[in-house]
């Protein structure tokens, strides 16, 4: 002891004590820190994808709104279609088709297999 103090072992052991519980702490917080940061970057991921989540959601709910709309004007016109009309309509074009056929045997649409009038017509005179 070159300055000529004395020490007390009881205060050397309590300091240290001290001096250890508070690098205990320090470090605890620092591990703390690297948590909290580590969760706020995982939320802010989620937070990204939960974002995307939504935005998807209301284009579908957009798209759903228009197709009810479409279906429910359908559904209007239909009821408010006279069937006989349509069924006359049908048979008419079914003999334009039908005459057109007959006046150009060579096009791409006679009644060949696989042509897209004979797939046609037997829907079409039921």
């Amino acid at each position: 002891m070159s300055d000529g103090k004395i020490v007390d072992p009881v205060q050397v052991r309590a300091l240290r004590r001290h001096e250890a519980a508070v690098l205990d702490i320090q470090t605890a917080l620092g591990v703390l820190h690297e948590g909290s940061t580590s969760l706020h970057q995982q939320a802010e991921v989620i937070v990204a994808g939960l974002t995307r989540v939504t935005e998807t959601m209301h284009g579908l709910v957009a798209e759903s709104d228009d197709t009810l709309r479409f279906c429910r004007d359908c559904q209007q016109a239909w009821k408010e279609t006279d069937l006989d009309a349509l069924i006359r309509n049908r048979d008419r074009l079914v003999l334009e088709l039908a005459e057109k056929k007959r006046s150009s045997p060579a096009s791409d649409w006679n009644t060949s297999p696989g042509s897209r009038f004979s797939e046609l017509l037997p829907s079409i005179t039921r």
